[in-house]
């Protein structure tokens, strides 16, 4: 299936394949965390990875480098898909042609990184949400959300759109049930995948 062609209740699903195990589970948390819409699984190698590829439907695999090395002939299959963990800027010749996240950054780099990476794969066909029930925003959710994302409070966004806070906070109740969450990193990747923000405005 072509992750561009999804089926609208489609539920996004990430391999992440990593030898330090603390590692796996720590960006298994982060994307917990910023795209609670998709689904995490971990792989402490590529034999276990492979052998659930062949029931499940992976967008994208987050591998470090000796798993990459490892399964380099499988890897060089899905090359689009696949995002290399490192630390620093790897030497290895065998794995530069892959898009990368460097792991010693801060978090925050980190997730605007990941995001980066999603917009690029994805442009802006949206990932469809678990929770999606095909309801659109209107353009006034979209303004506020966009505000949101950006880091503005609810007194600053009524000041900028000109209307009372209380009709802020009722805009960003319906938008919130609406996506399915009121976590800010699920809302920055909703809005990013759906073209209502860049990356670079974050």
């Amino acid at each position: 299936m072509n992750p561009h062609e999804m089926p609208h209740d489609f539920v996004p699903h990430i391999a992440i394949v990593a030898q330090n195990s603390l590692e796996g589970l720590g960006l298994m948390g982060l994307f917990q965390r910023i795209v609670p819409q998709c689904q995490c699984s971990l792989f402490a190698s590529n034999k276990a990875m492979l052998e659930e590829h062949e029931n499940a439907h992976f967008v994208h695999f987050f591998i470090d480098t000796p798993s990459l090395i490892e399964g380099l002939s499988f890897y060089q299959t899905v090359p689009t898909r696949t995002i290399l963990i490192v630390h620093g800027q790897p030497t290895d010749k065998l794995v530069q042609d892959f898009k990368q996240i460097d792991a010693n950054q801060p978090e925050k780099q980190i997730v605007k990184d990941l995001l980066t990476r999603m917009q690029h794969d994805h442009g802006h066909h949206p990932v469809p949400s678990a929770r999606q029930t095909g309801e659109q925003l209107t353009m006034r959710e979209k303004q506020v959300l966009a505000l949101i994302v950006k880091g503005y409070i609810n007194k600053e966004i009524a000041d900028k759109l000109k209307v009372q806070p209380t009709t802020i906070i009722t805009h960003r109740k319906n938008l919130t049930q609406k996506i399915g969450s009121k976590a800010i990193g699920a809302l920055t990747i909703y809005a990013v995948m759906h073209g209502i923000v860049n990356v670079e405005e974050i």
